[in-house]
């Protein structure tokens, strides 16, 4: 353990549209096995500055997956949340954490 943070998509990839996609149980698969603390990241207003782009992520070049203007978001960020991972089913751990996410 050198003391590095990971970070997910707990929605398991790039958003494709405007409303945000649930919480696939794979979250909560790797938080179960990791058995580490865990802390959620919520970012809103970046689609007002980097929304969904209209030709689709396959189509799409380097240079669309820059925000096409500058605005403000907001970061939130939880406090540590320890529970014992081992006890609860991937599916469970990763309601619990969609439910914080947007409580938060």
């Amino acid at each position: 353990d050198r003391g590095y943070s990971l970070l997910f998509a707990p929605q398991g990839g790039l958003q494709t549209s405007d409303t945000e996609d649930p919480f696939k149980p794979g979250i909560g698969y790797v938080i179960q096995q990791l058995d580490r603390p865990v802390y959620i990241i919520k970012i809103t207003g970046y689609r007002d500055i980097w929304p969904v782009p209209k030709k689709g992520f396959d189509n799409c070049t380097f240079t669309d997956f820059f925000p096409p203007k500058t605005g403000t978001v907001q970061v939130k960020i939880s406090g540590k949340i320890m529970n014992n991972w081992q006890s609860l089913t991937p599916i469970q751990i990763s309601n619990m954490l969609e439910e914080k996410y947007y409580a938060l």
